[in-house]
């Protein structure tokens, strides 16, 4: 029972917190290969990437890029060129792309609200929720990191 409470542990602190594999071995006295192993067997690296970058700020920024065409265009007093109204139209497809489905990142937003939204409720079954969150994120984390 100990390896699986320090590898669900070890999956915190990498994830929530971002500490290094270096780190979390060191803490919980664990080989650095060990951690190694979890995060690359489980695609703990998508997770975390996913807590840092939702499809909100991506759309954000995109729009913040094709204002800057816009922009650039009106500073010079011309029309779009070909390859600015080429740029718009990838940029505007990748937003659309974004719209289609859920990434992690929404997944993990809305479960985070829902299990704190529990807690209130019903601590005890916040935590067996939260259990059964982590092994379906993993499971859409393999997913993602398949396409």
């Amino acid at each position: 029972m100990k390896g699986k409470e320090n590898k669900k542990i070890a999956k915190t602190l990498f994830i929530e917190l971002g500490l290094s594999q270096a780190d979390i071995a060191l803490r919980l006295k664990i080989s650095r290969q060990q951690i190694s192993k979890w995060v690359t067997k489980e695609n703990w690296k998508v997770l975390r990437n996913a807590r840092l970058v939702t499809s909100e700020q991506i759309v954000q920024r995109t729009y913040v890029q094709i204002g800057m065409i816009y922009e650039k265009s009106e500073e010079e007093e011309r029309i779009l060129t070909s390859t600015e109204s080429d740029q718009i139209a990838k940029l505007m497809a990748g937003i659309r792309s974004l719209d289609r489905g859920a990434d992690l990142a929404t997944y993990i937003q809305a479960f985070e609200e829902f299990v704190n939204f529990m807690r209130k409720q019903d601590p005890e079954l916040a935590q067996r929720i939260g259990d059964y969150q982590m092994e379906f994120l993993t499971i859409k984390a393999s997913e993602l990191s398949k396409n």
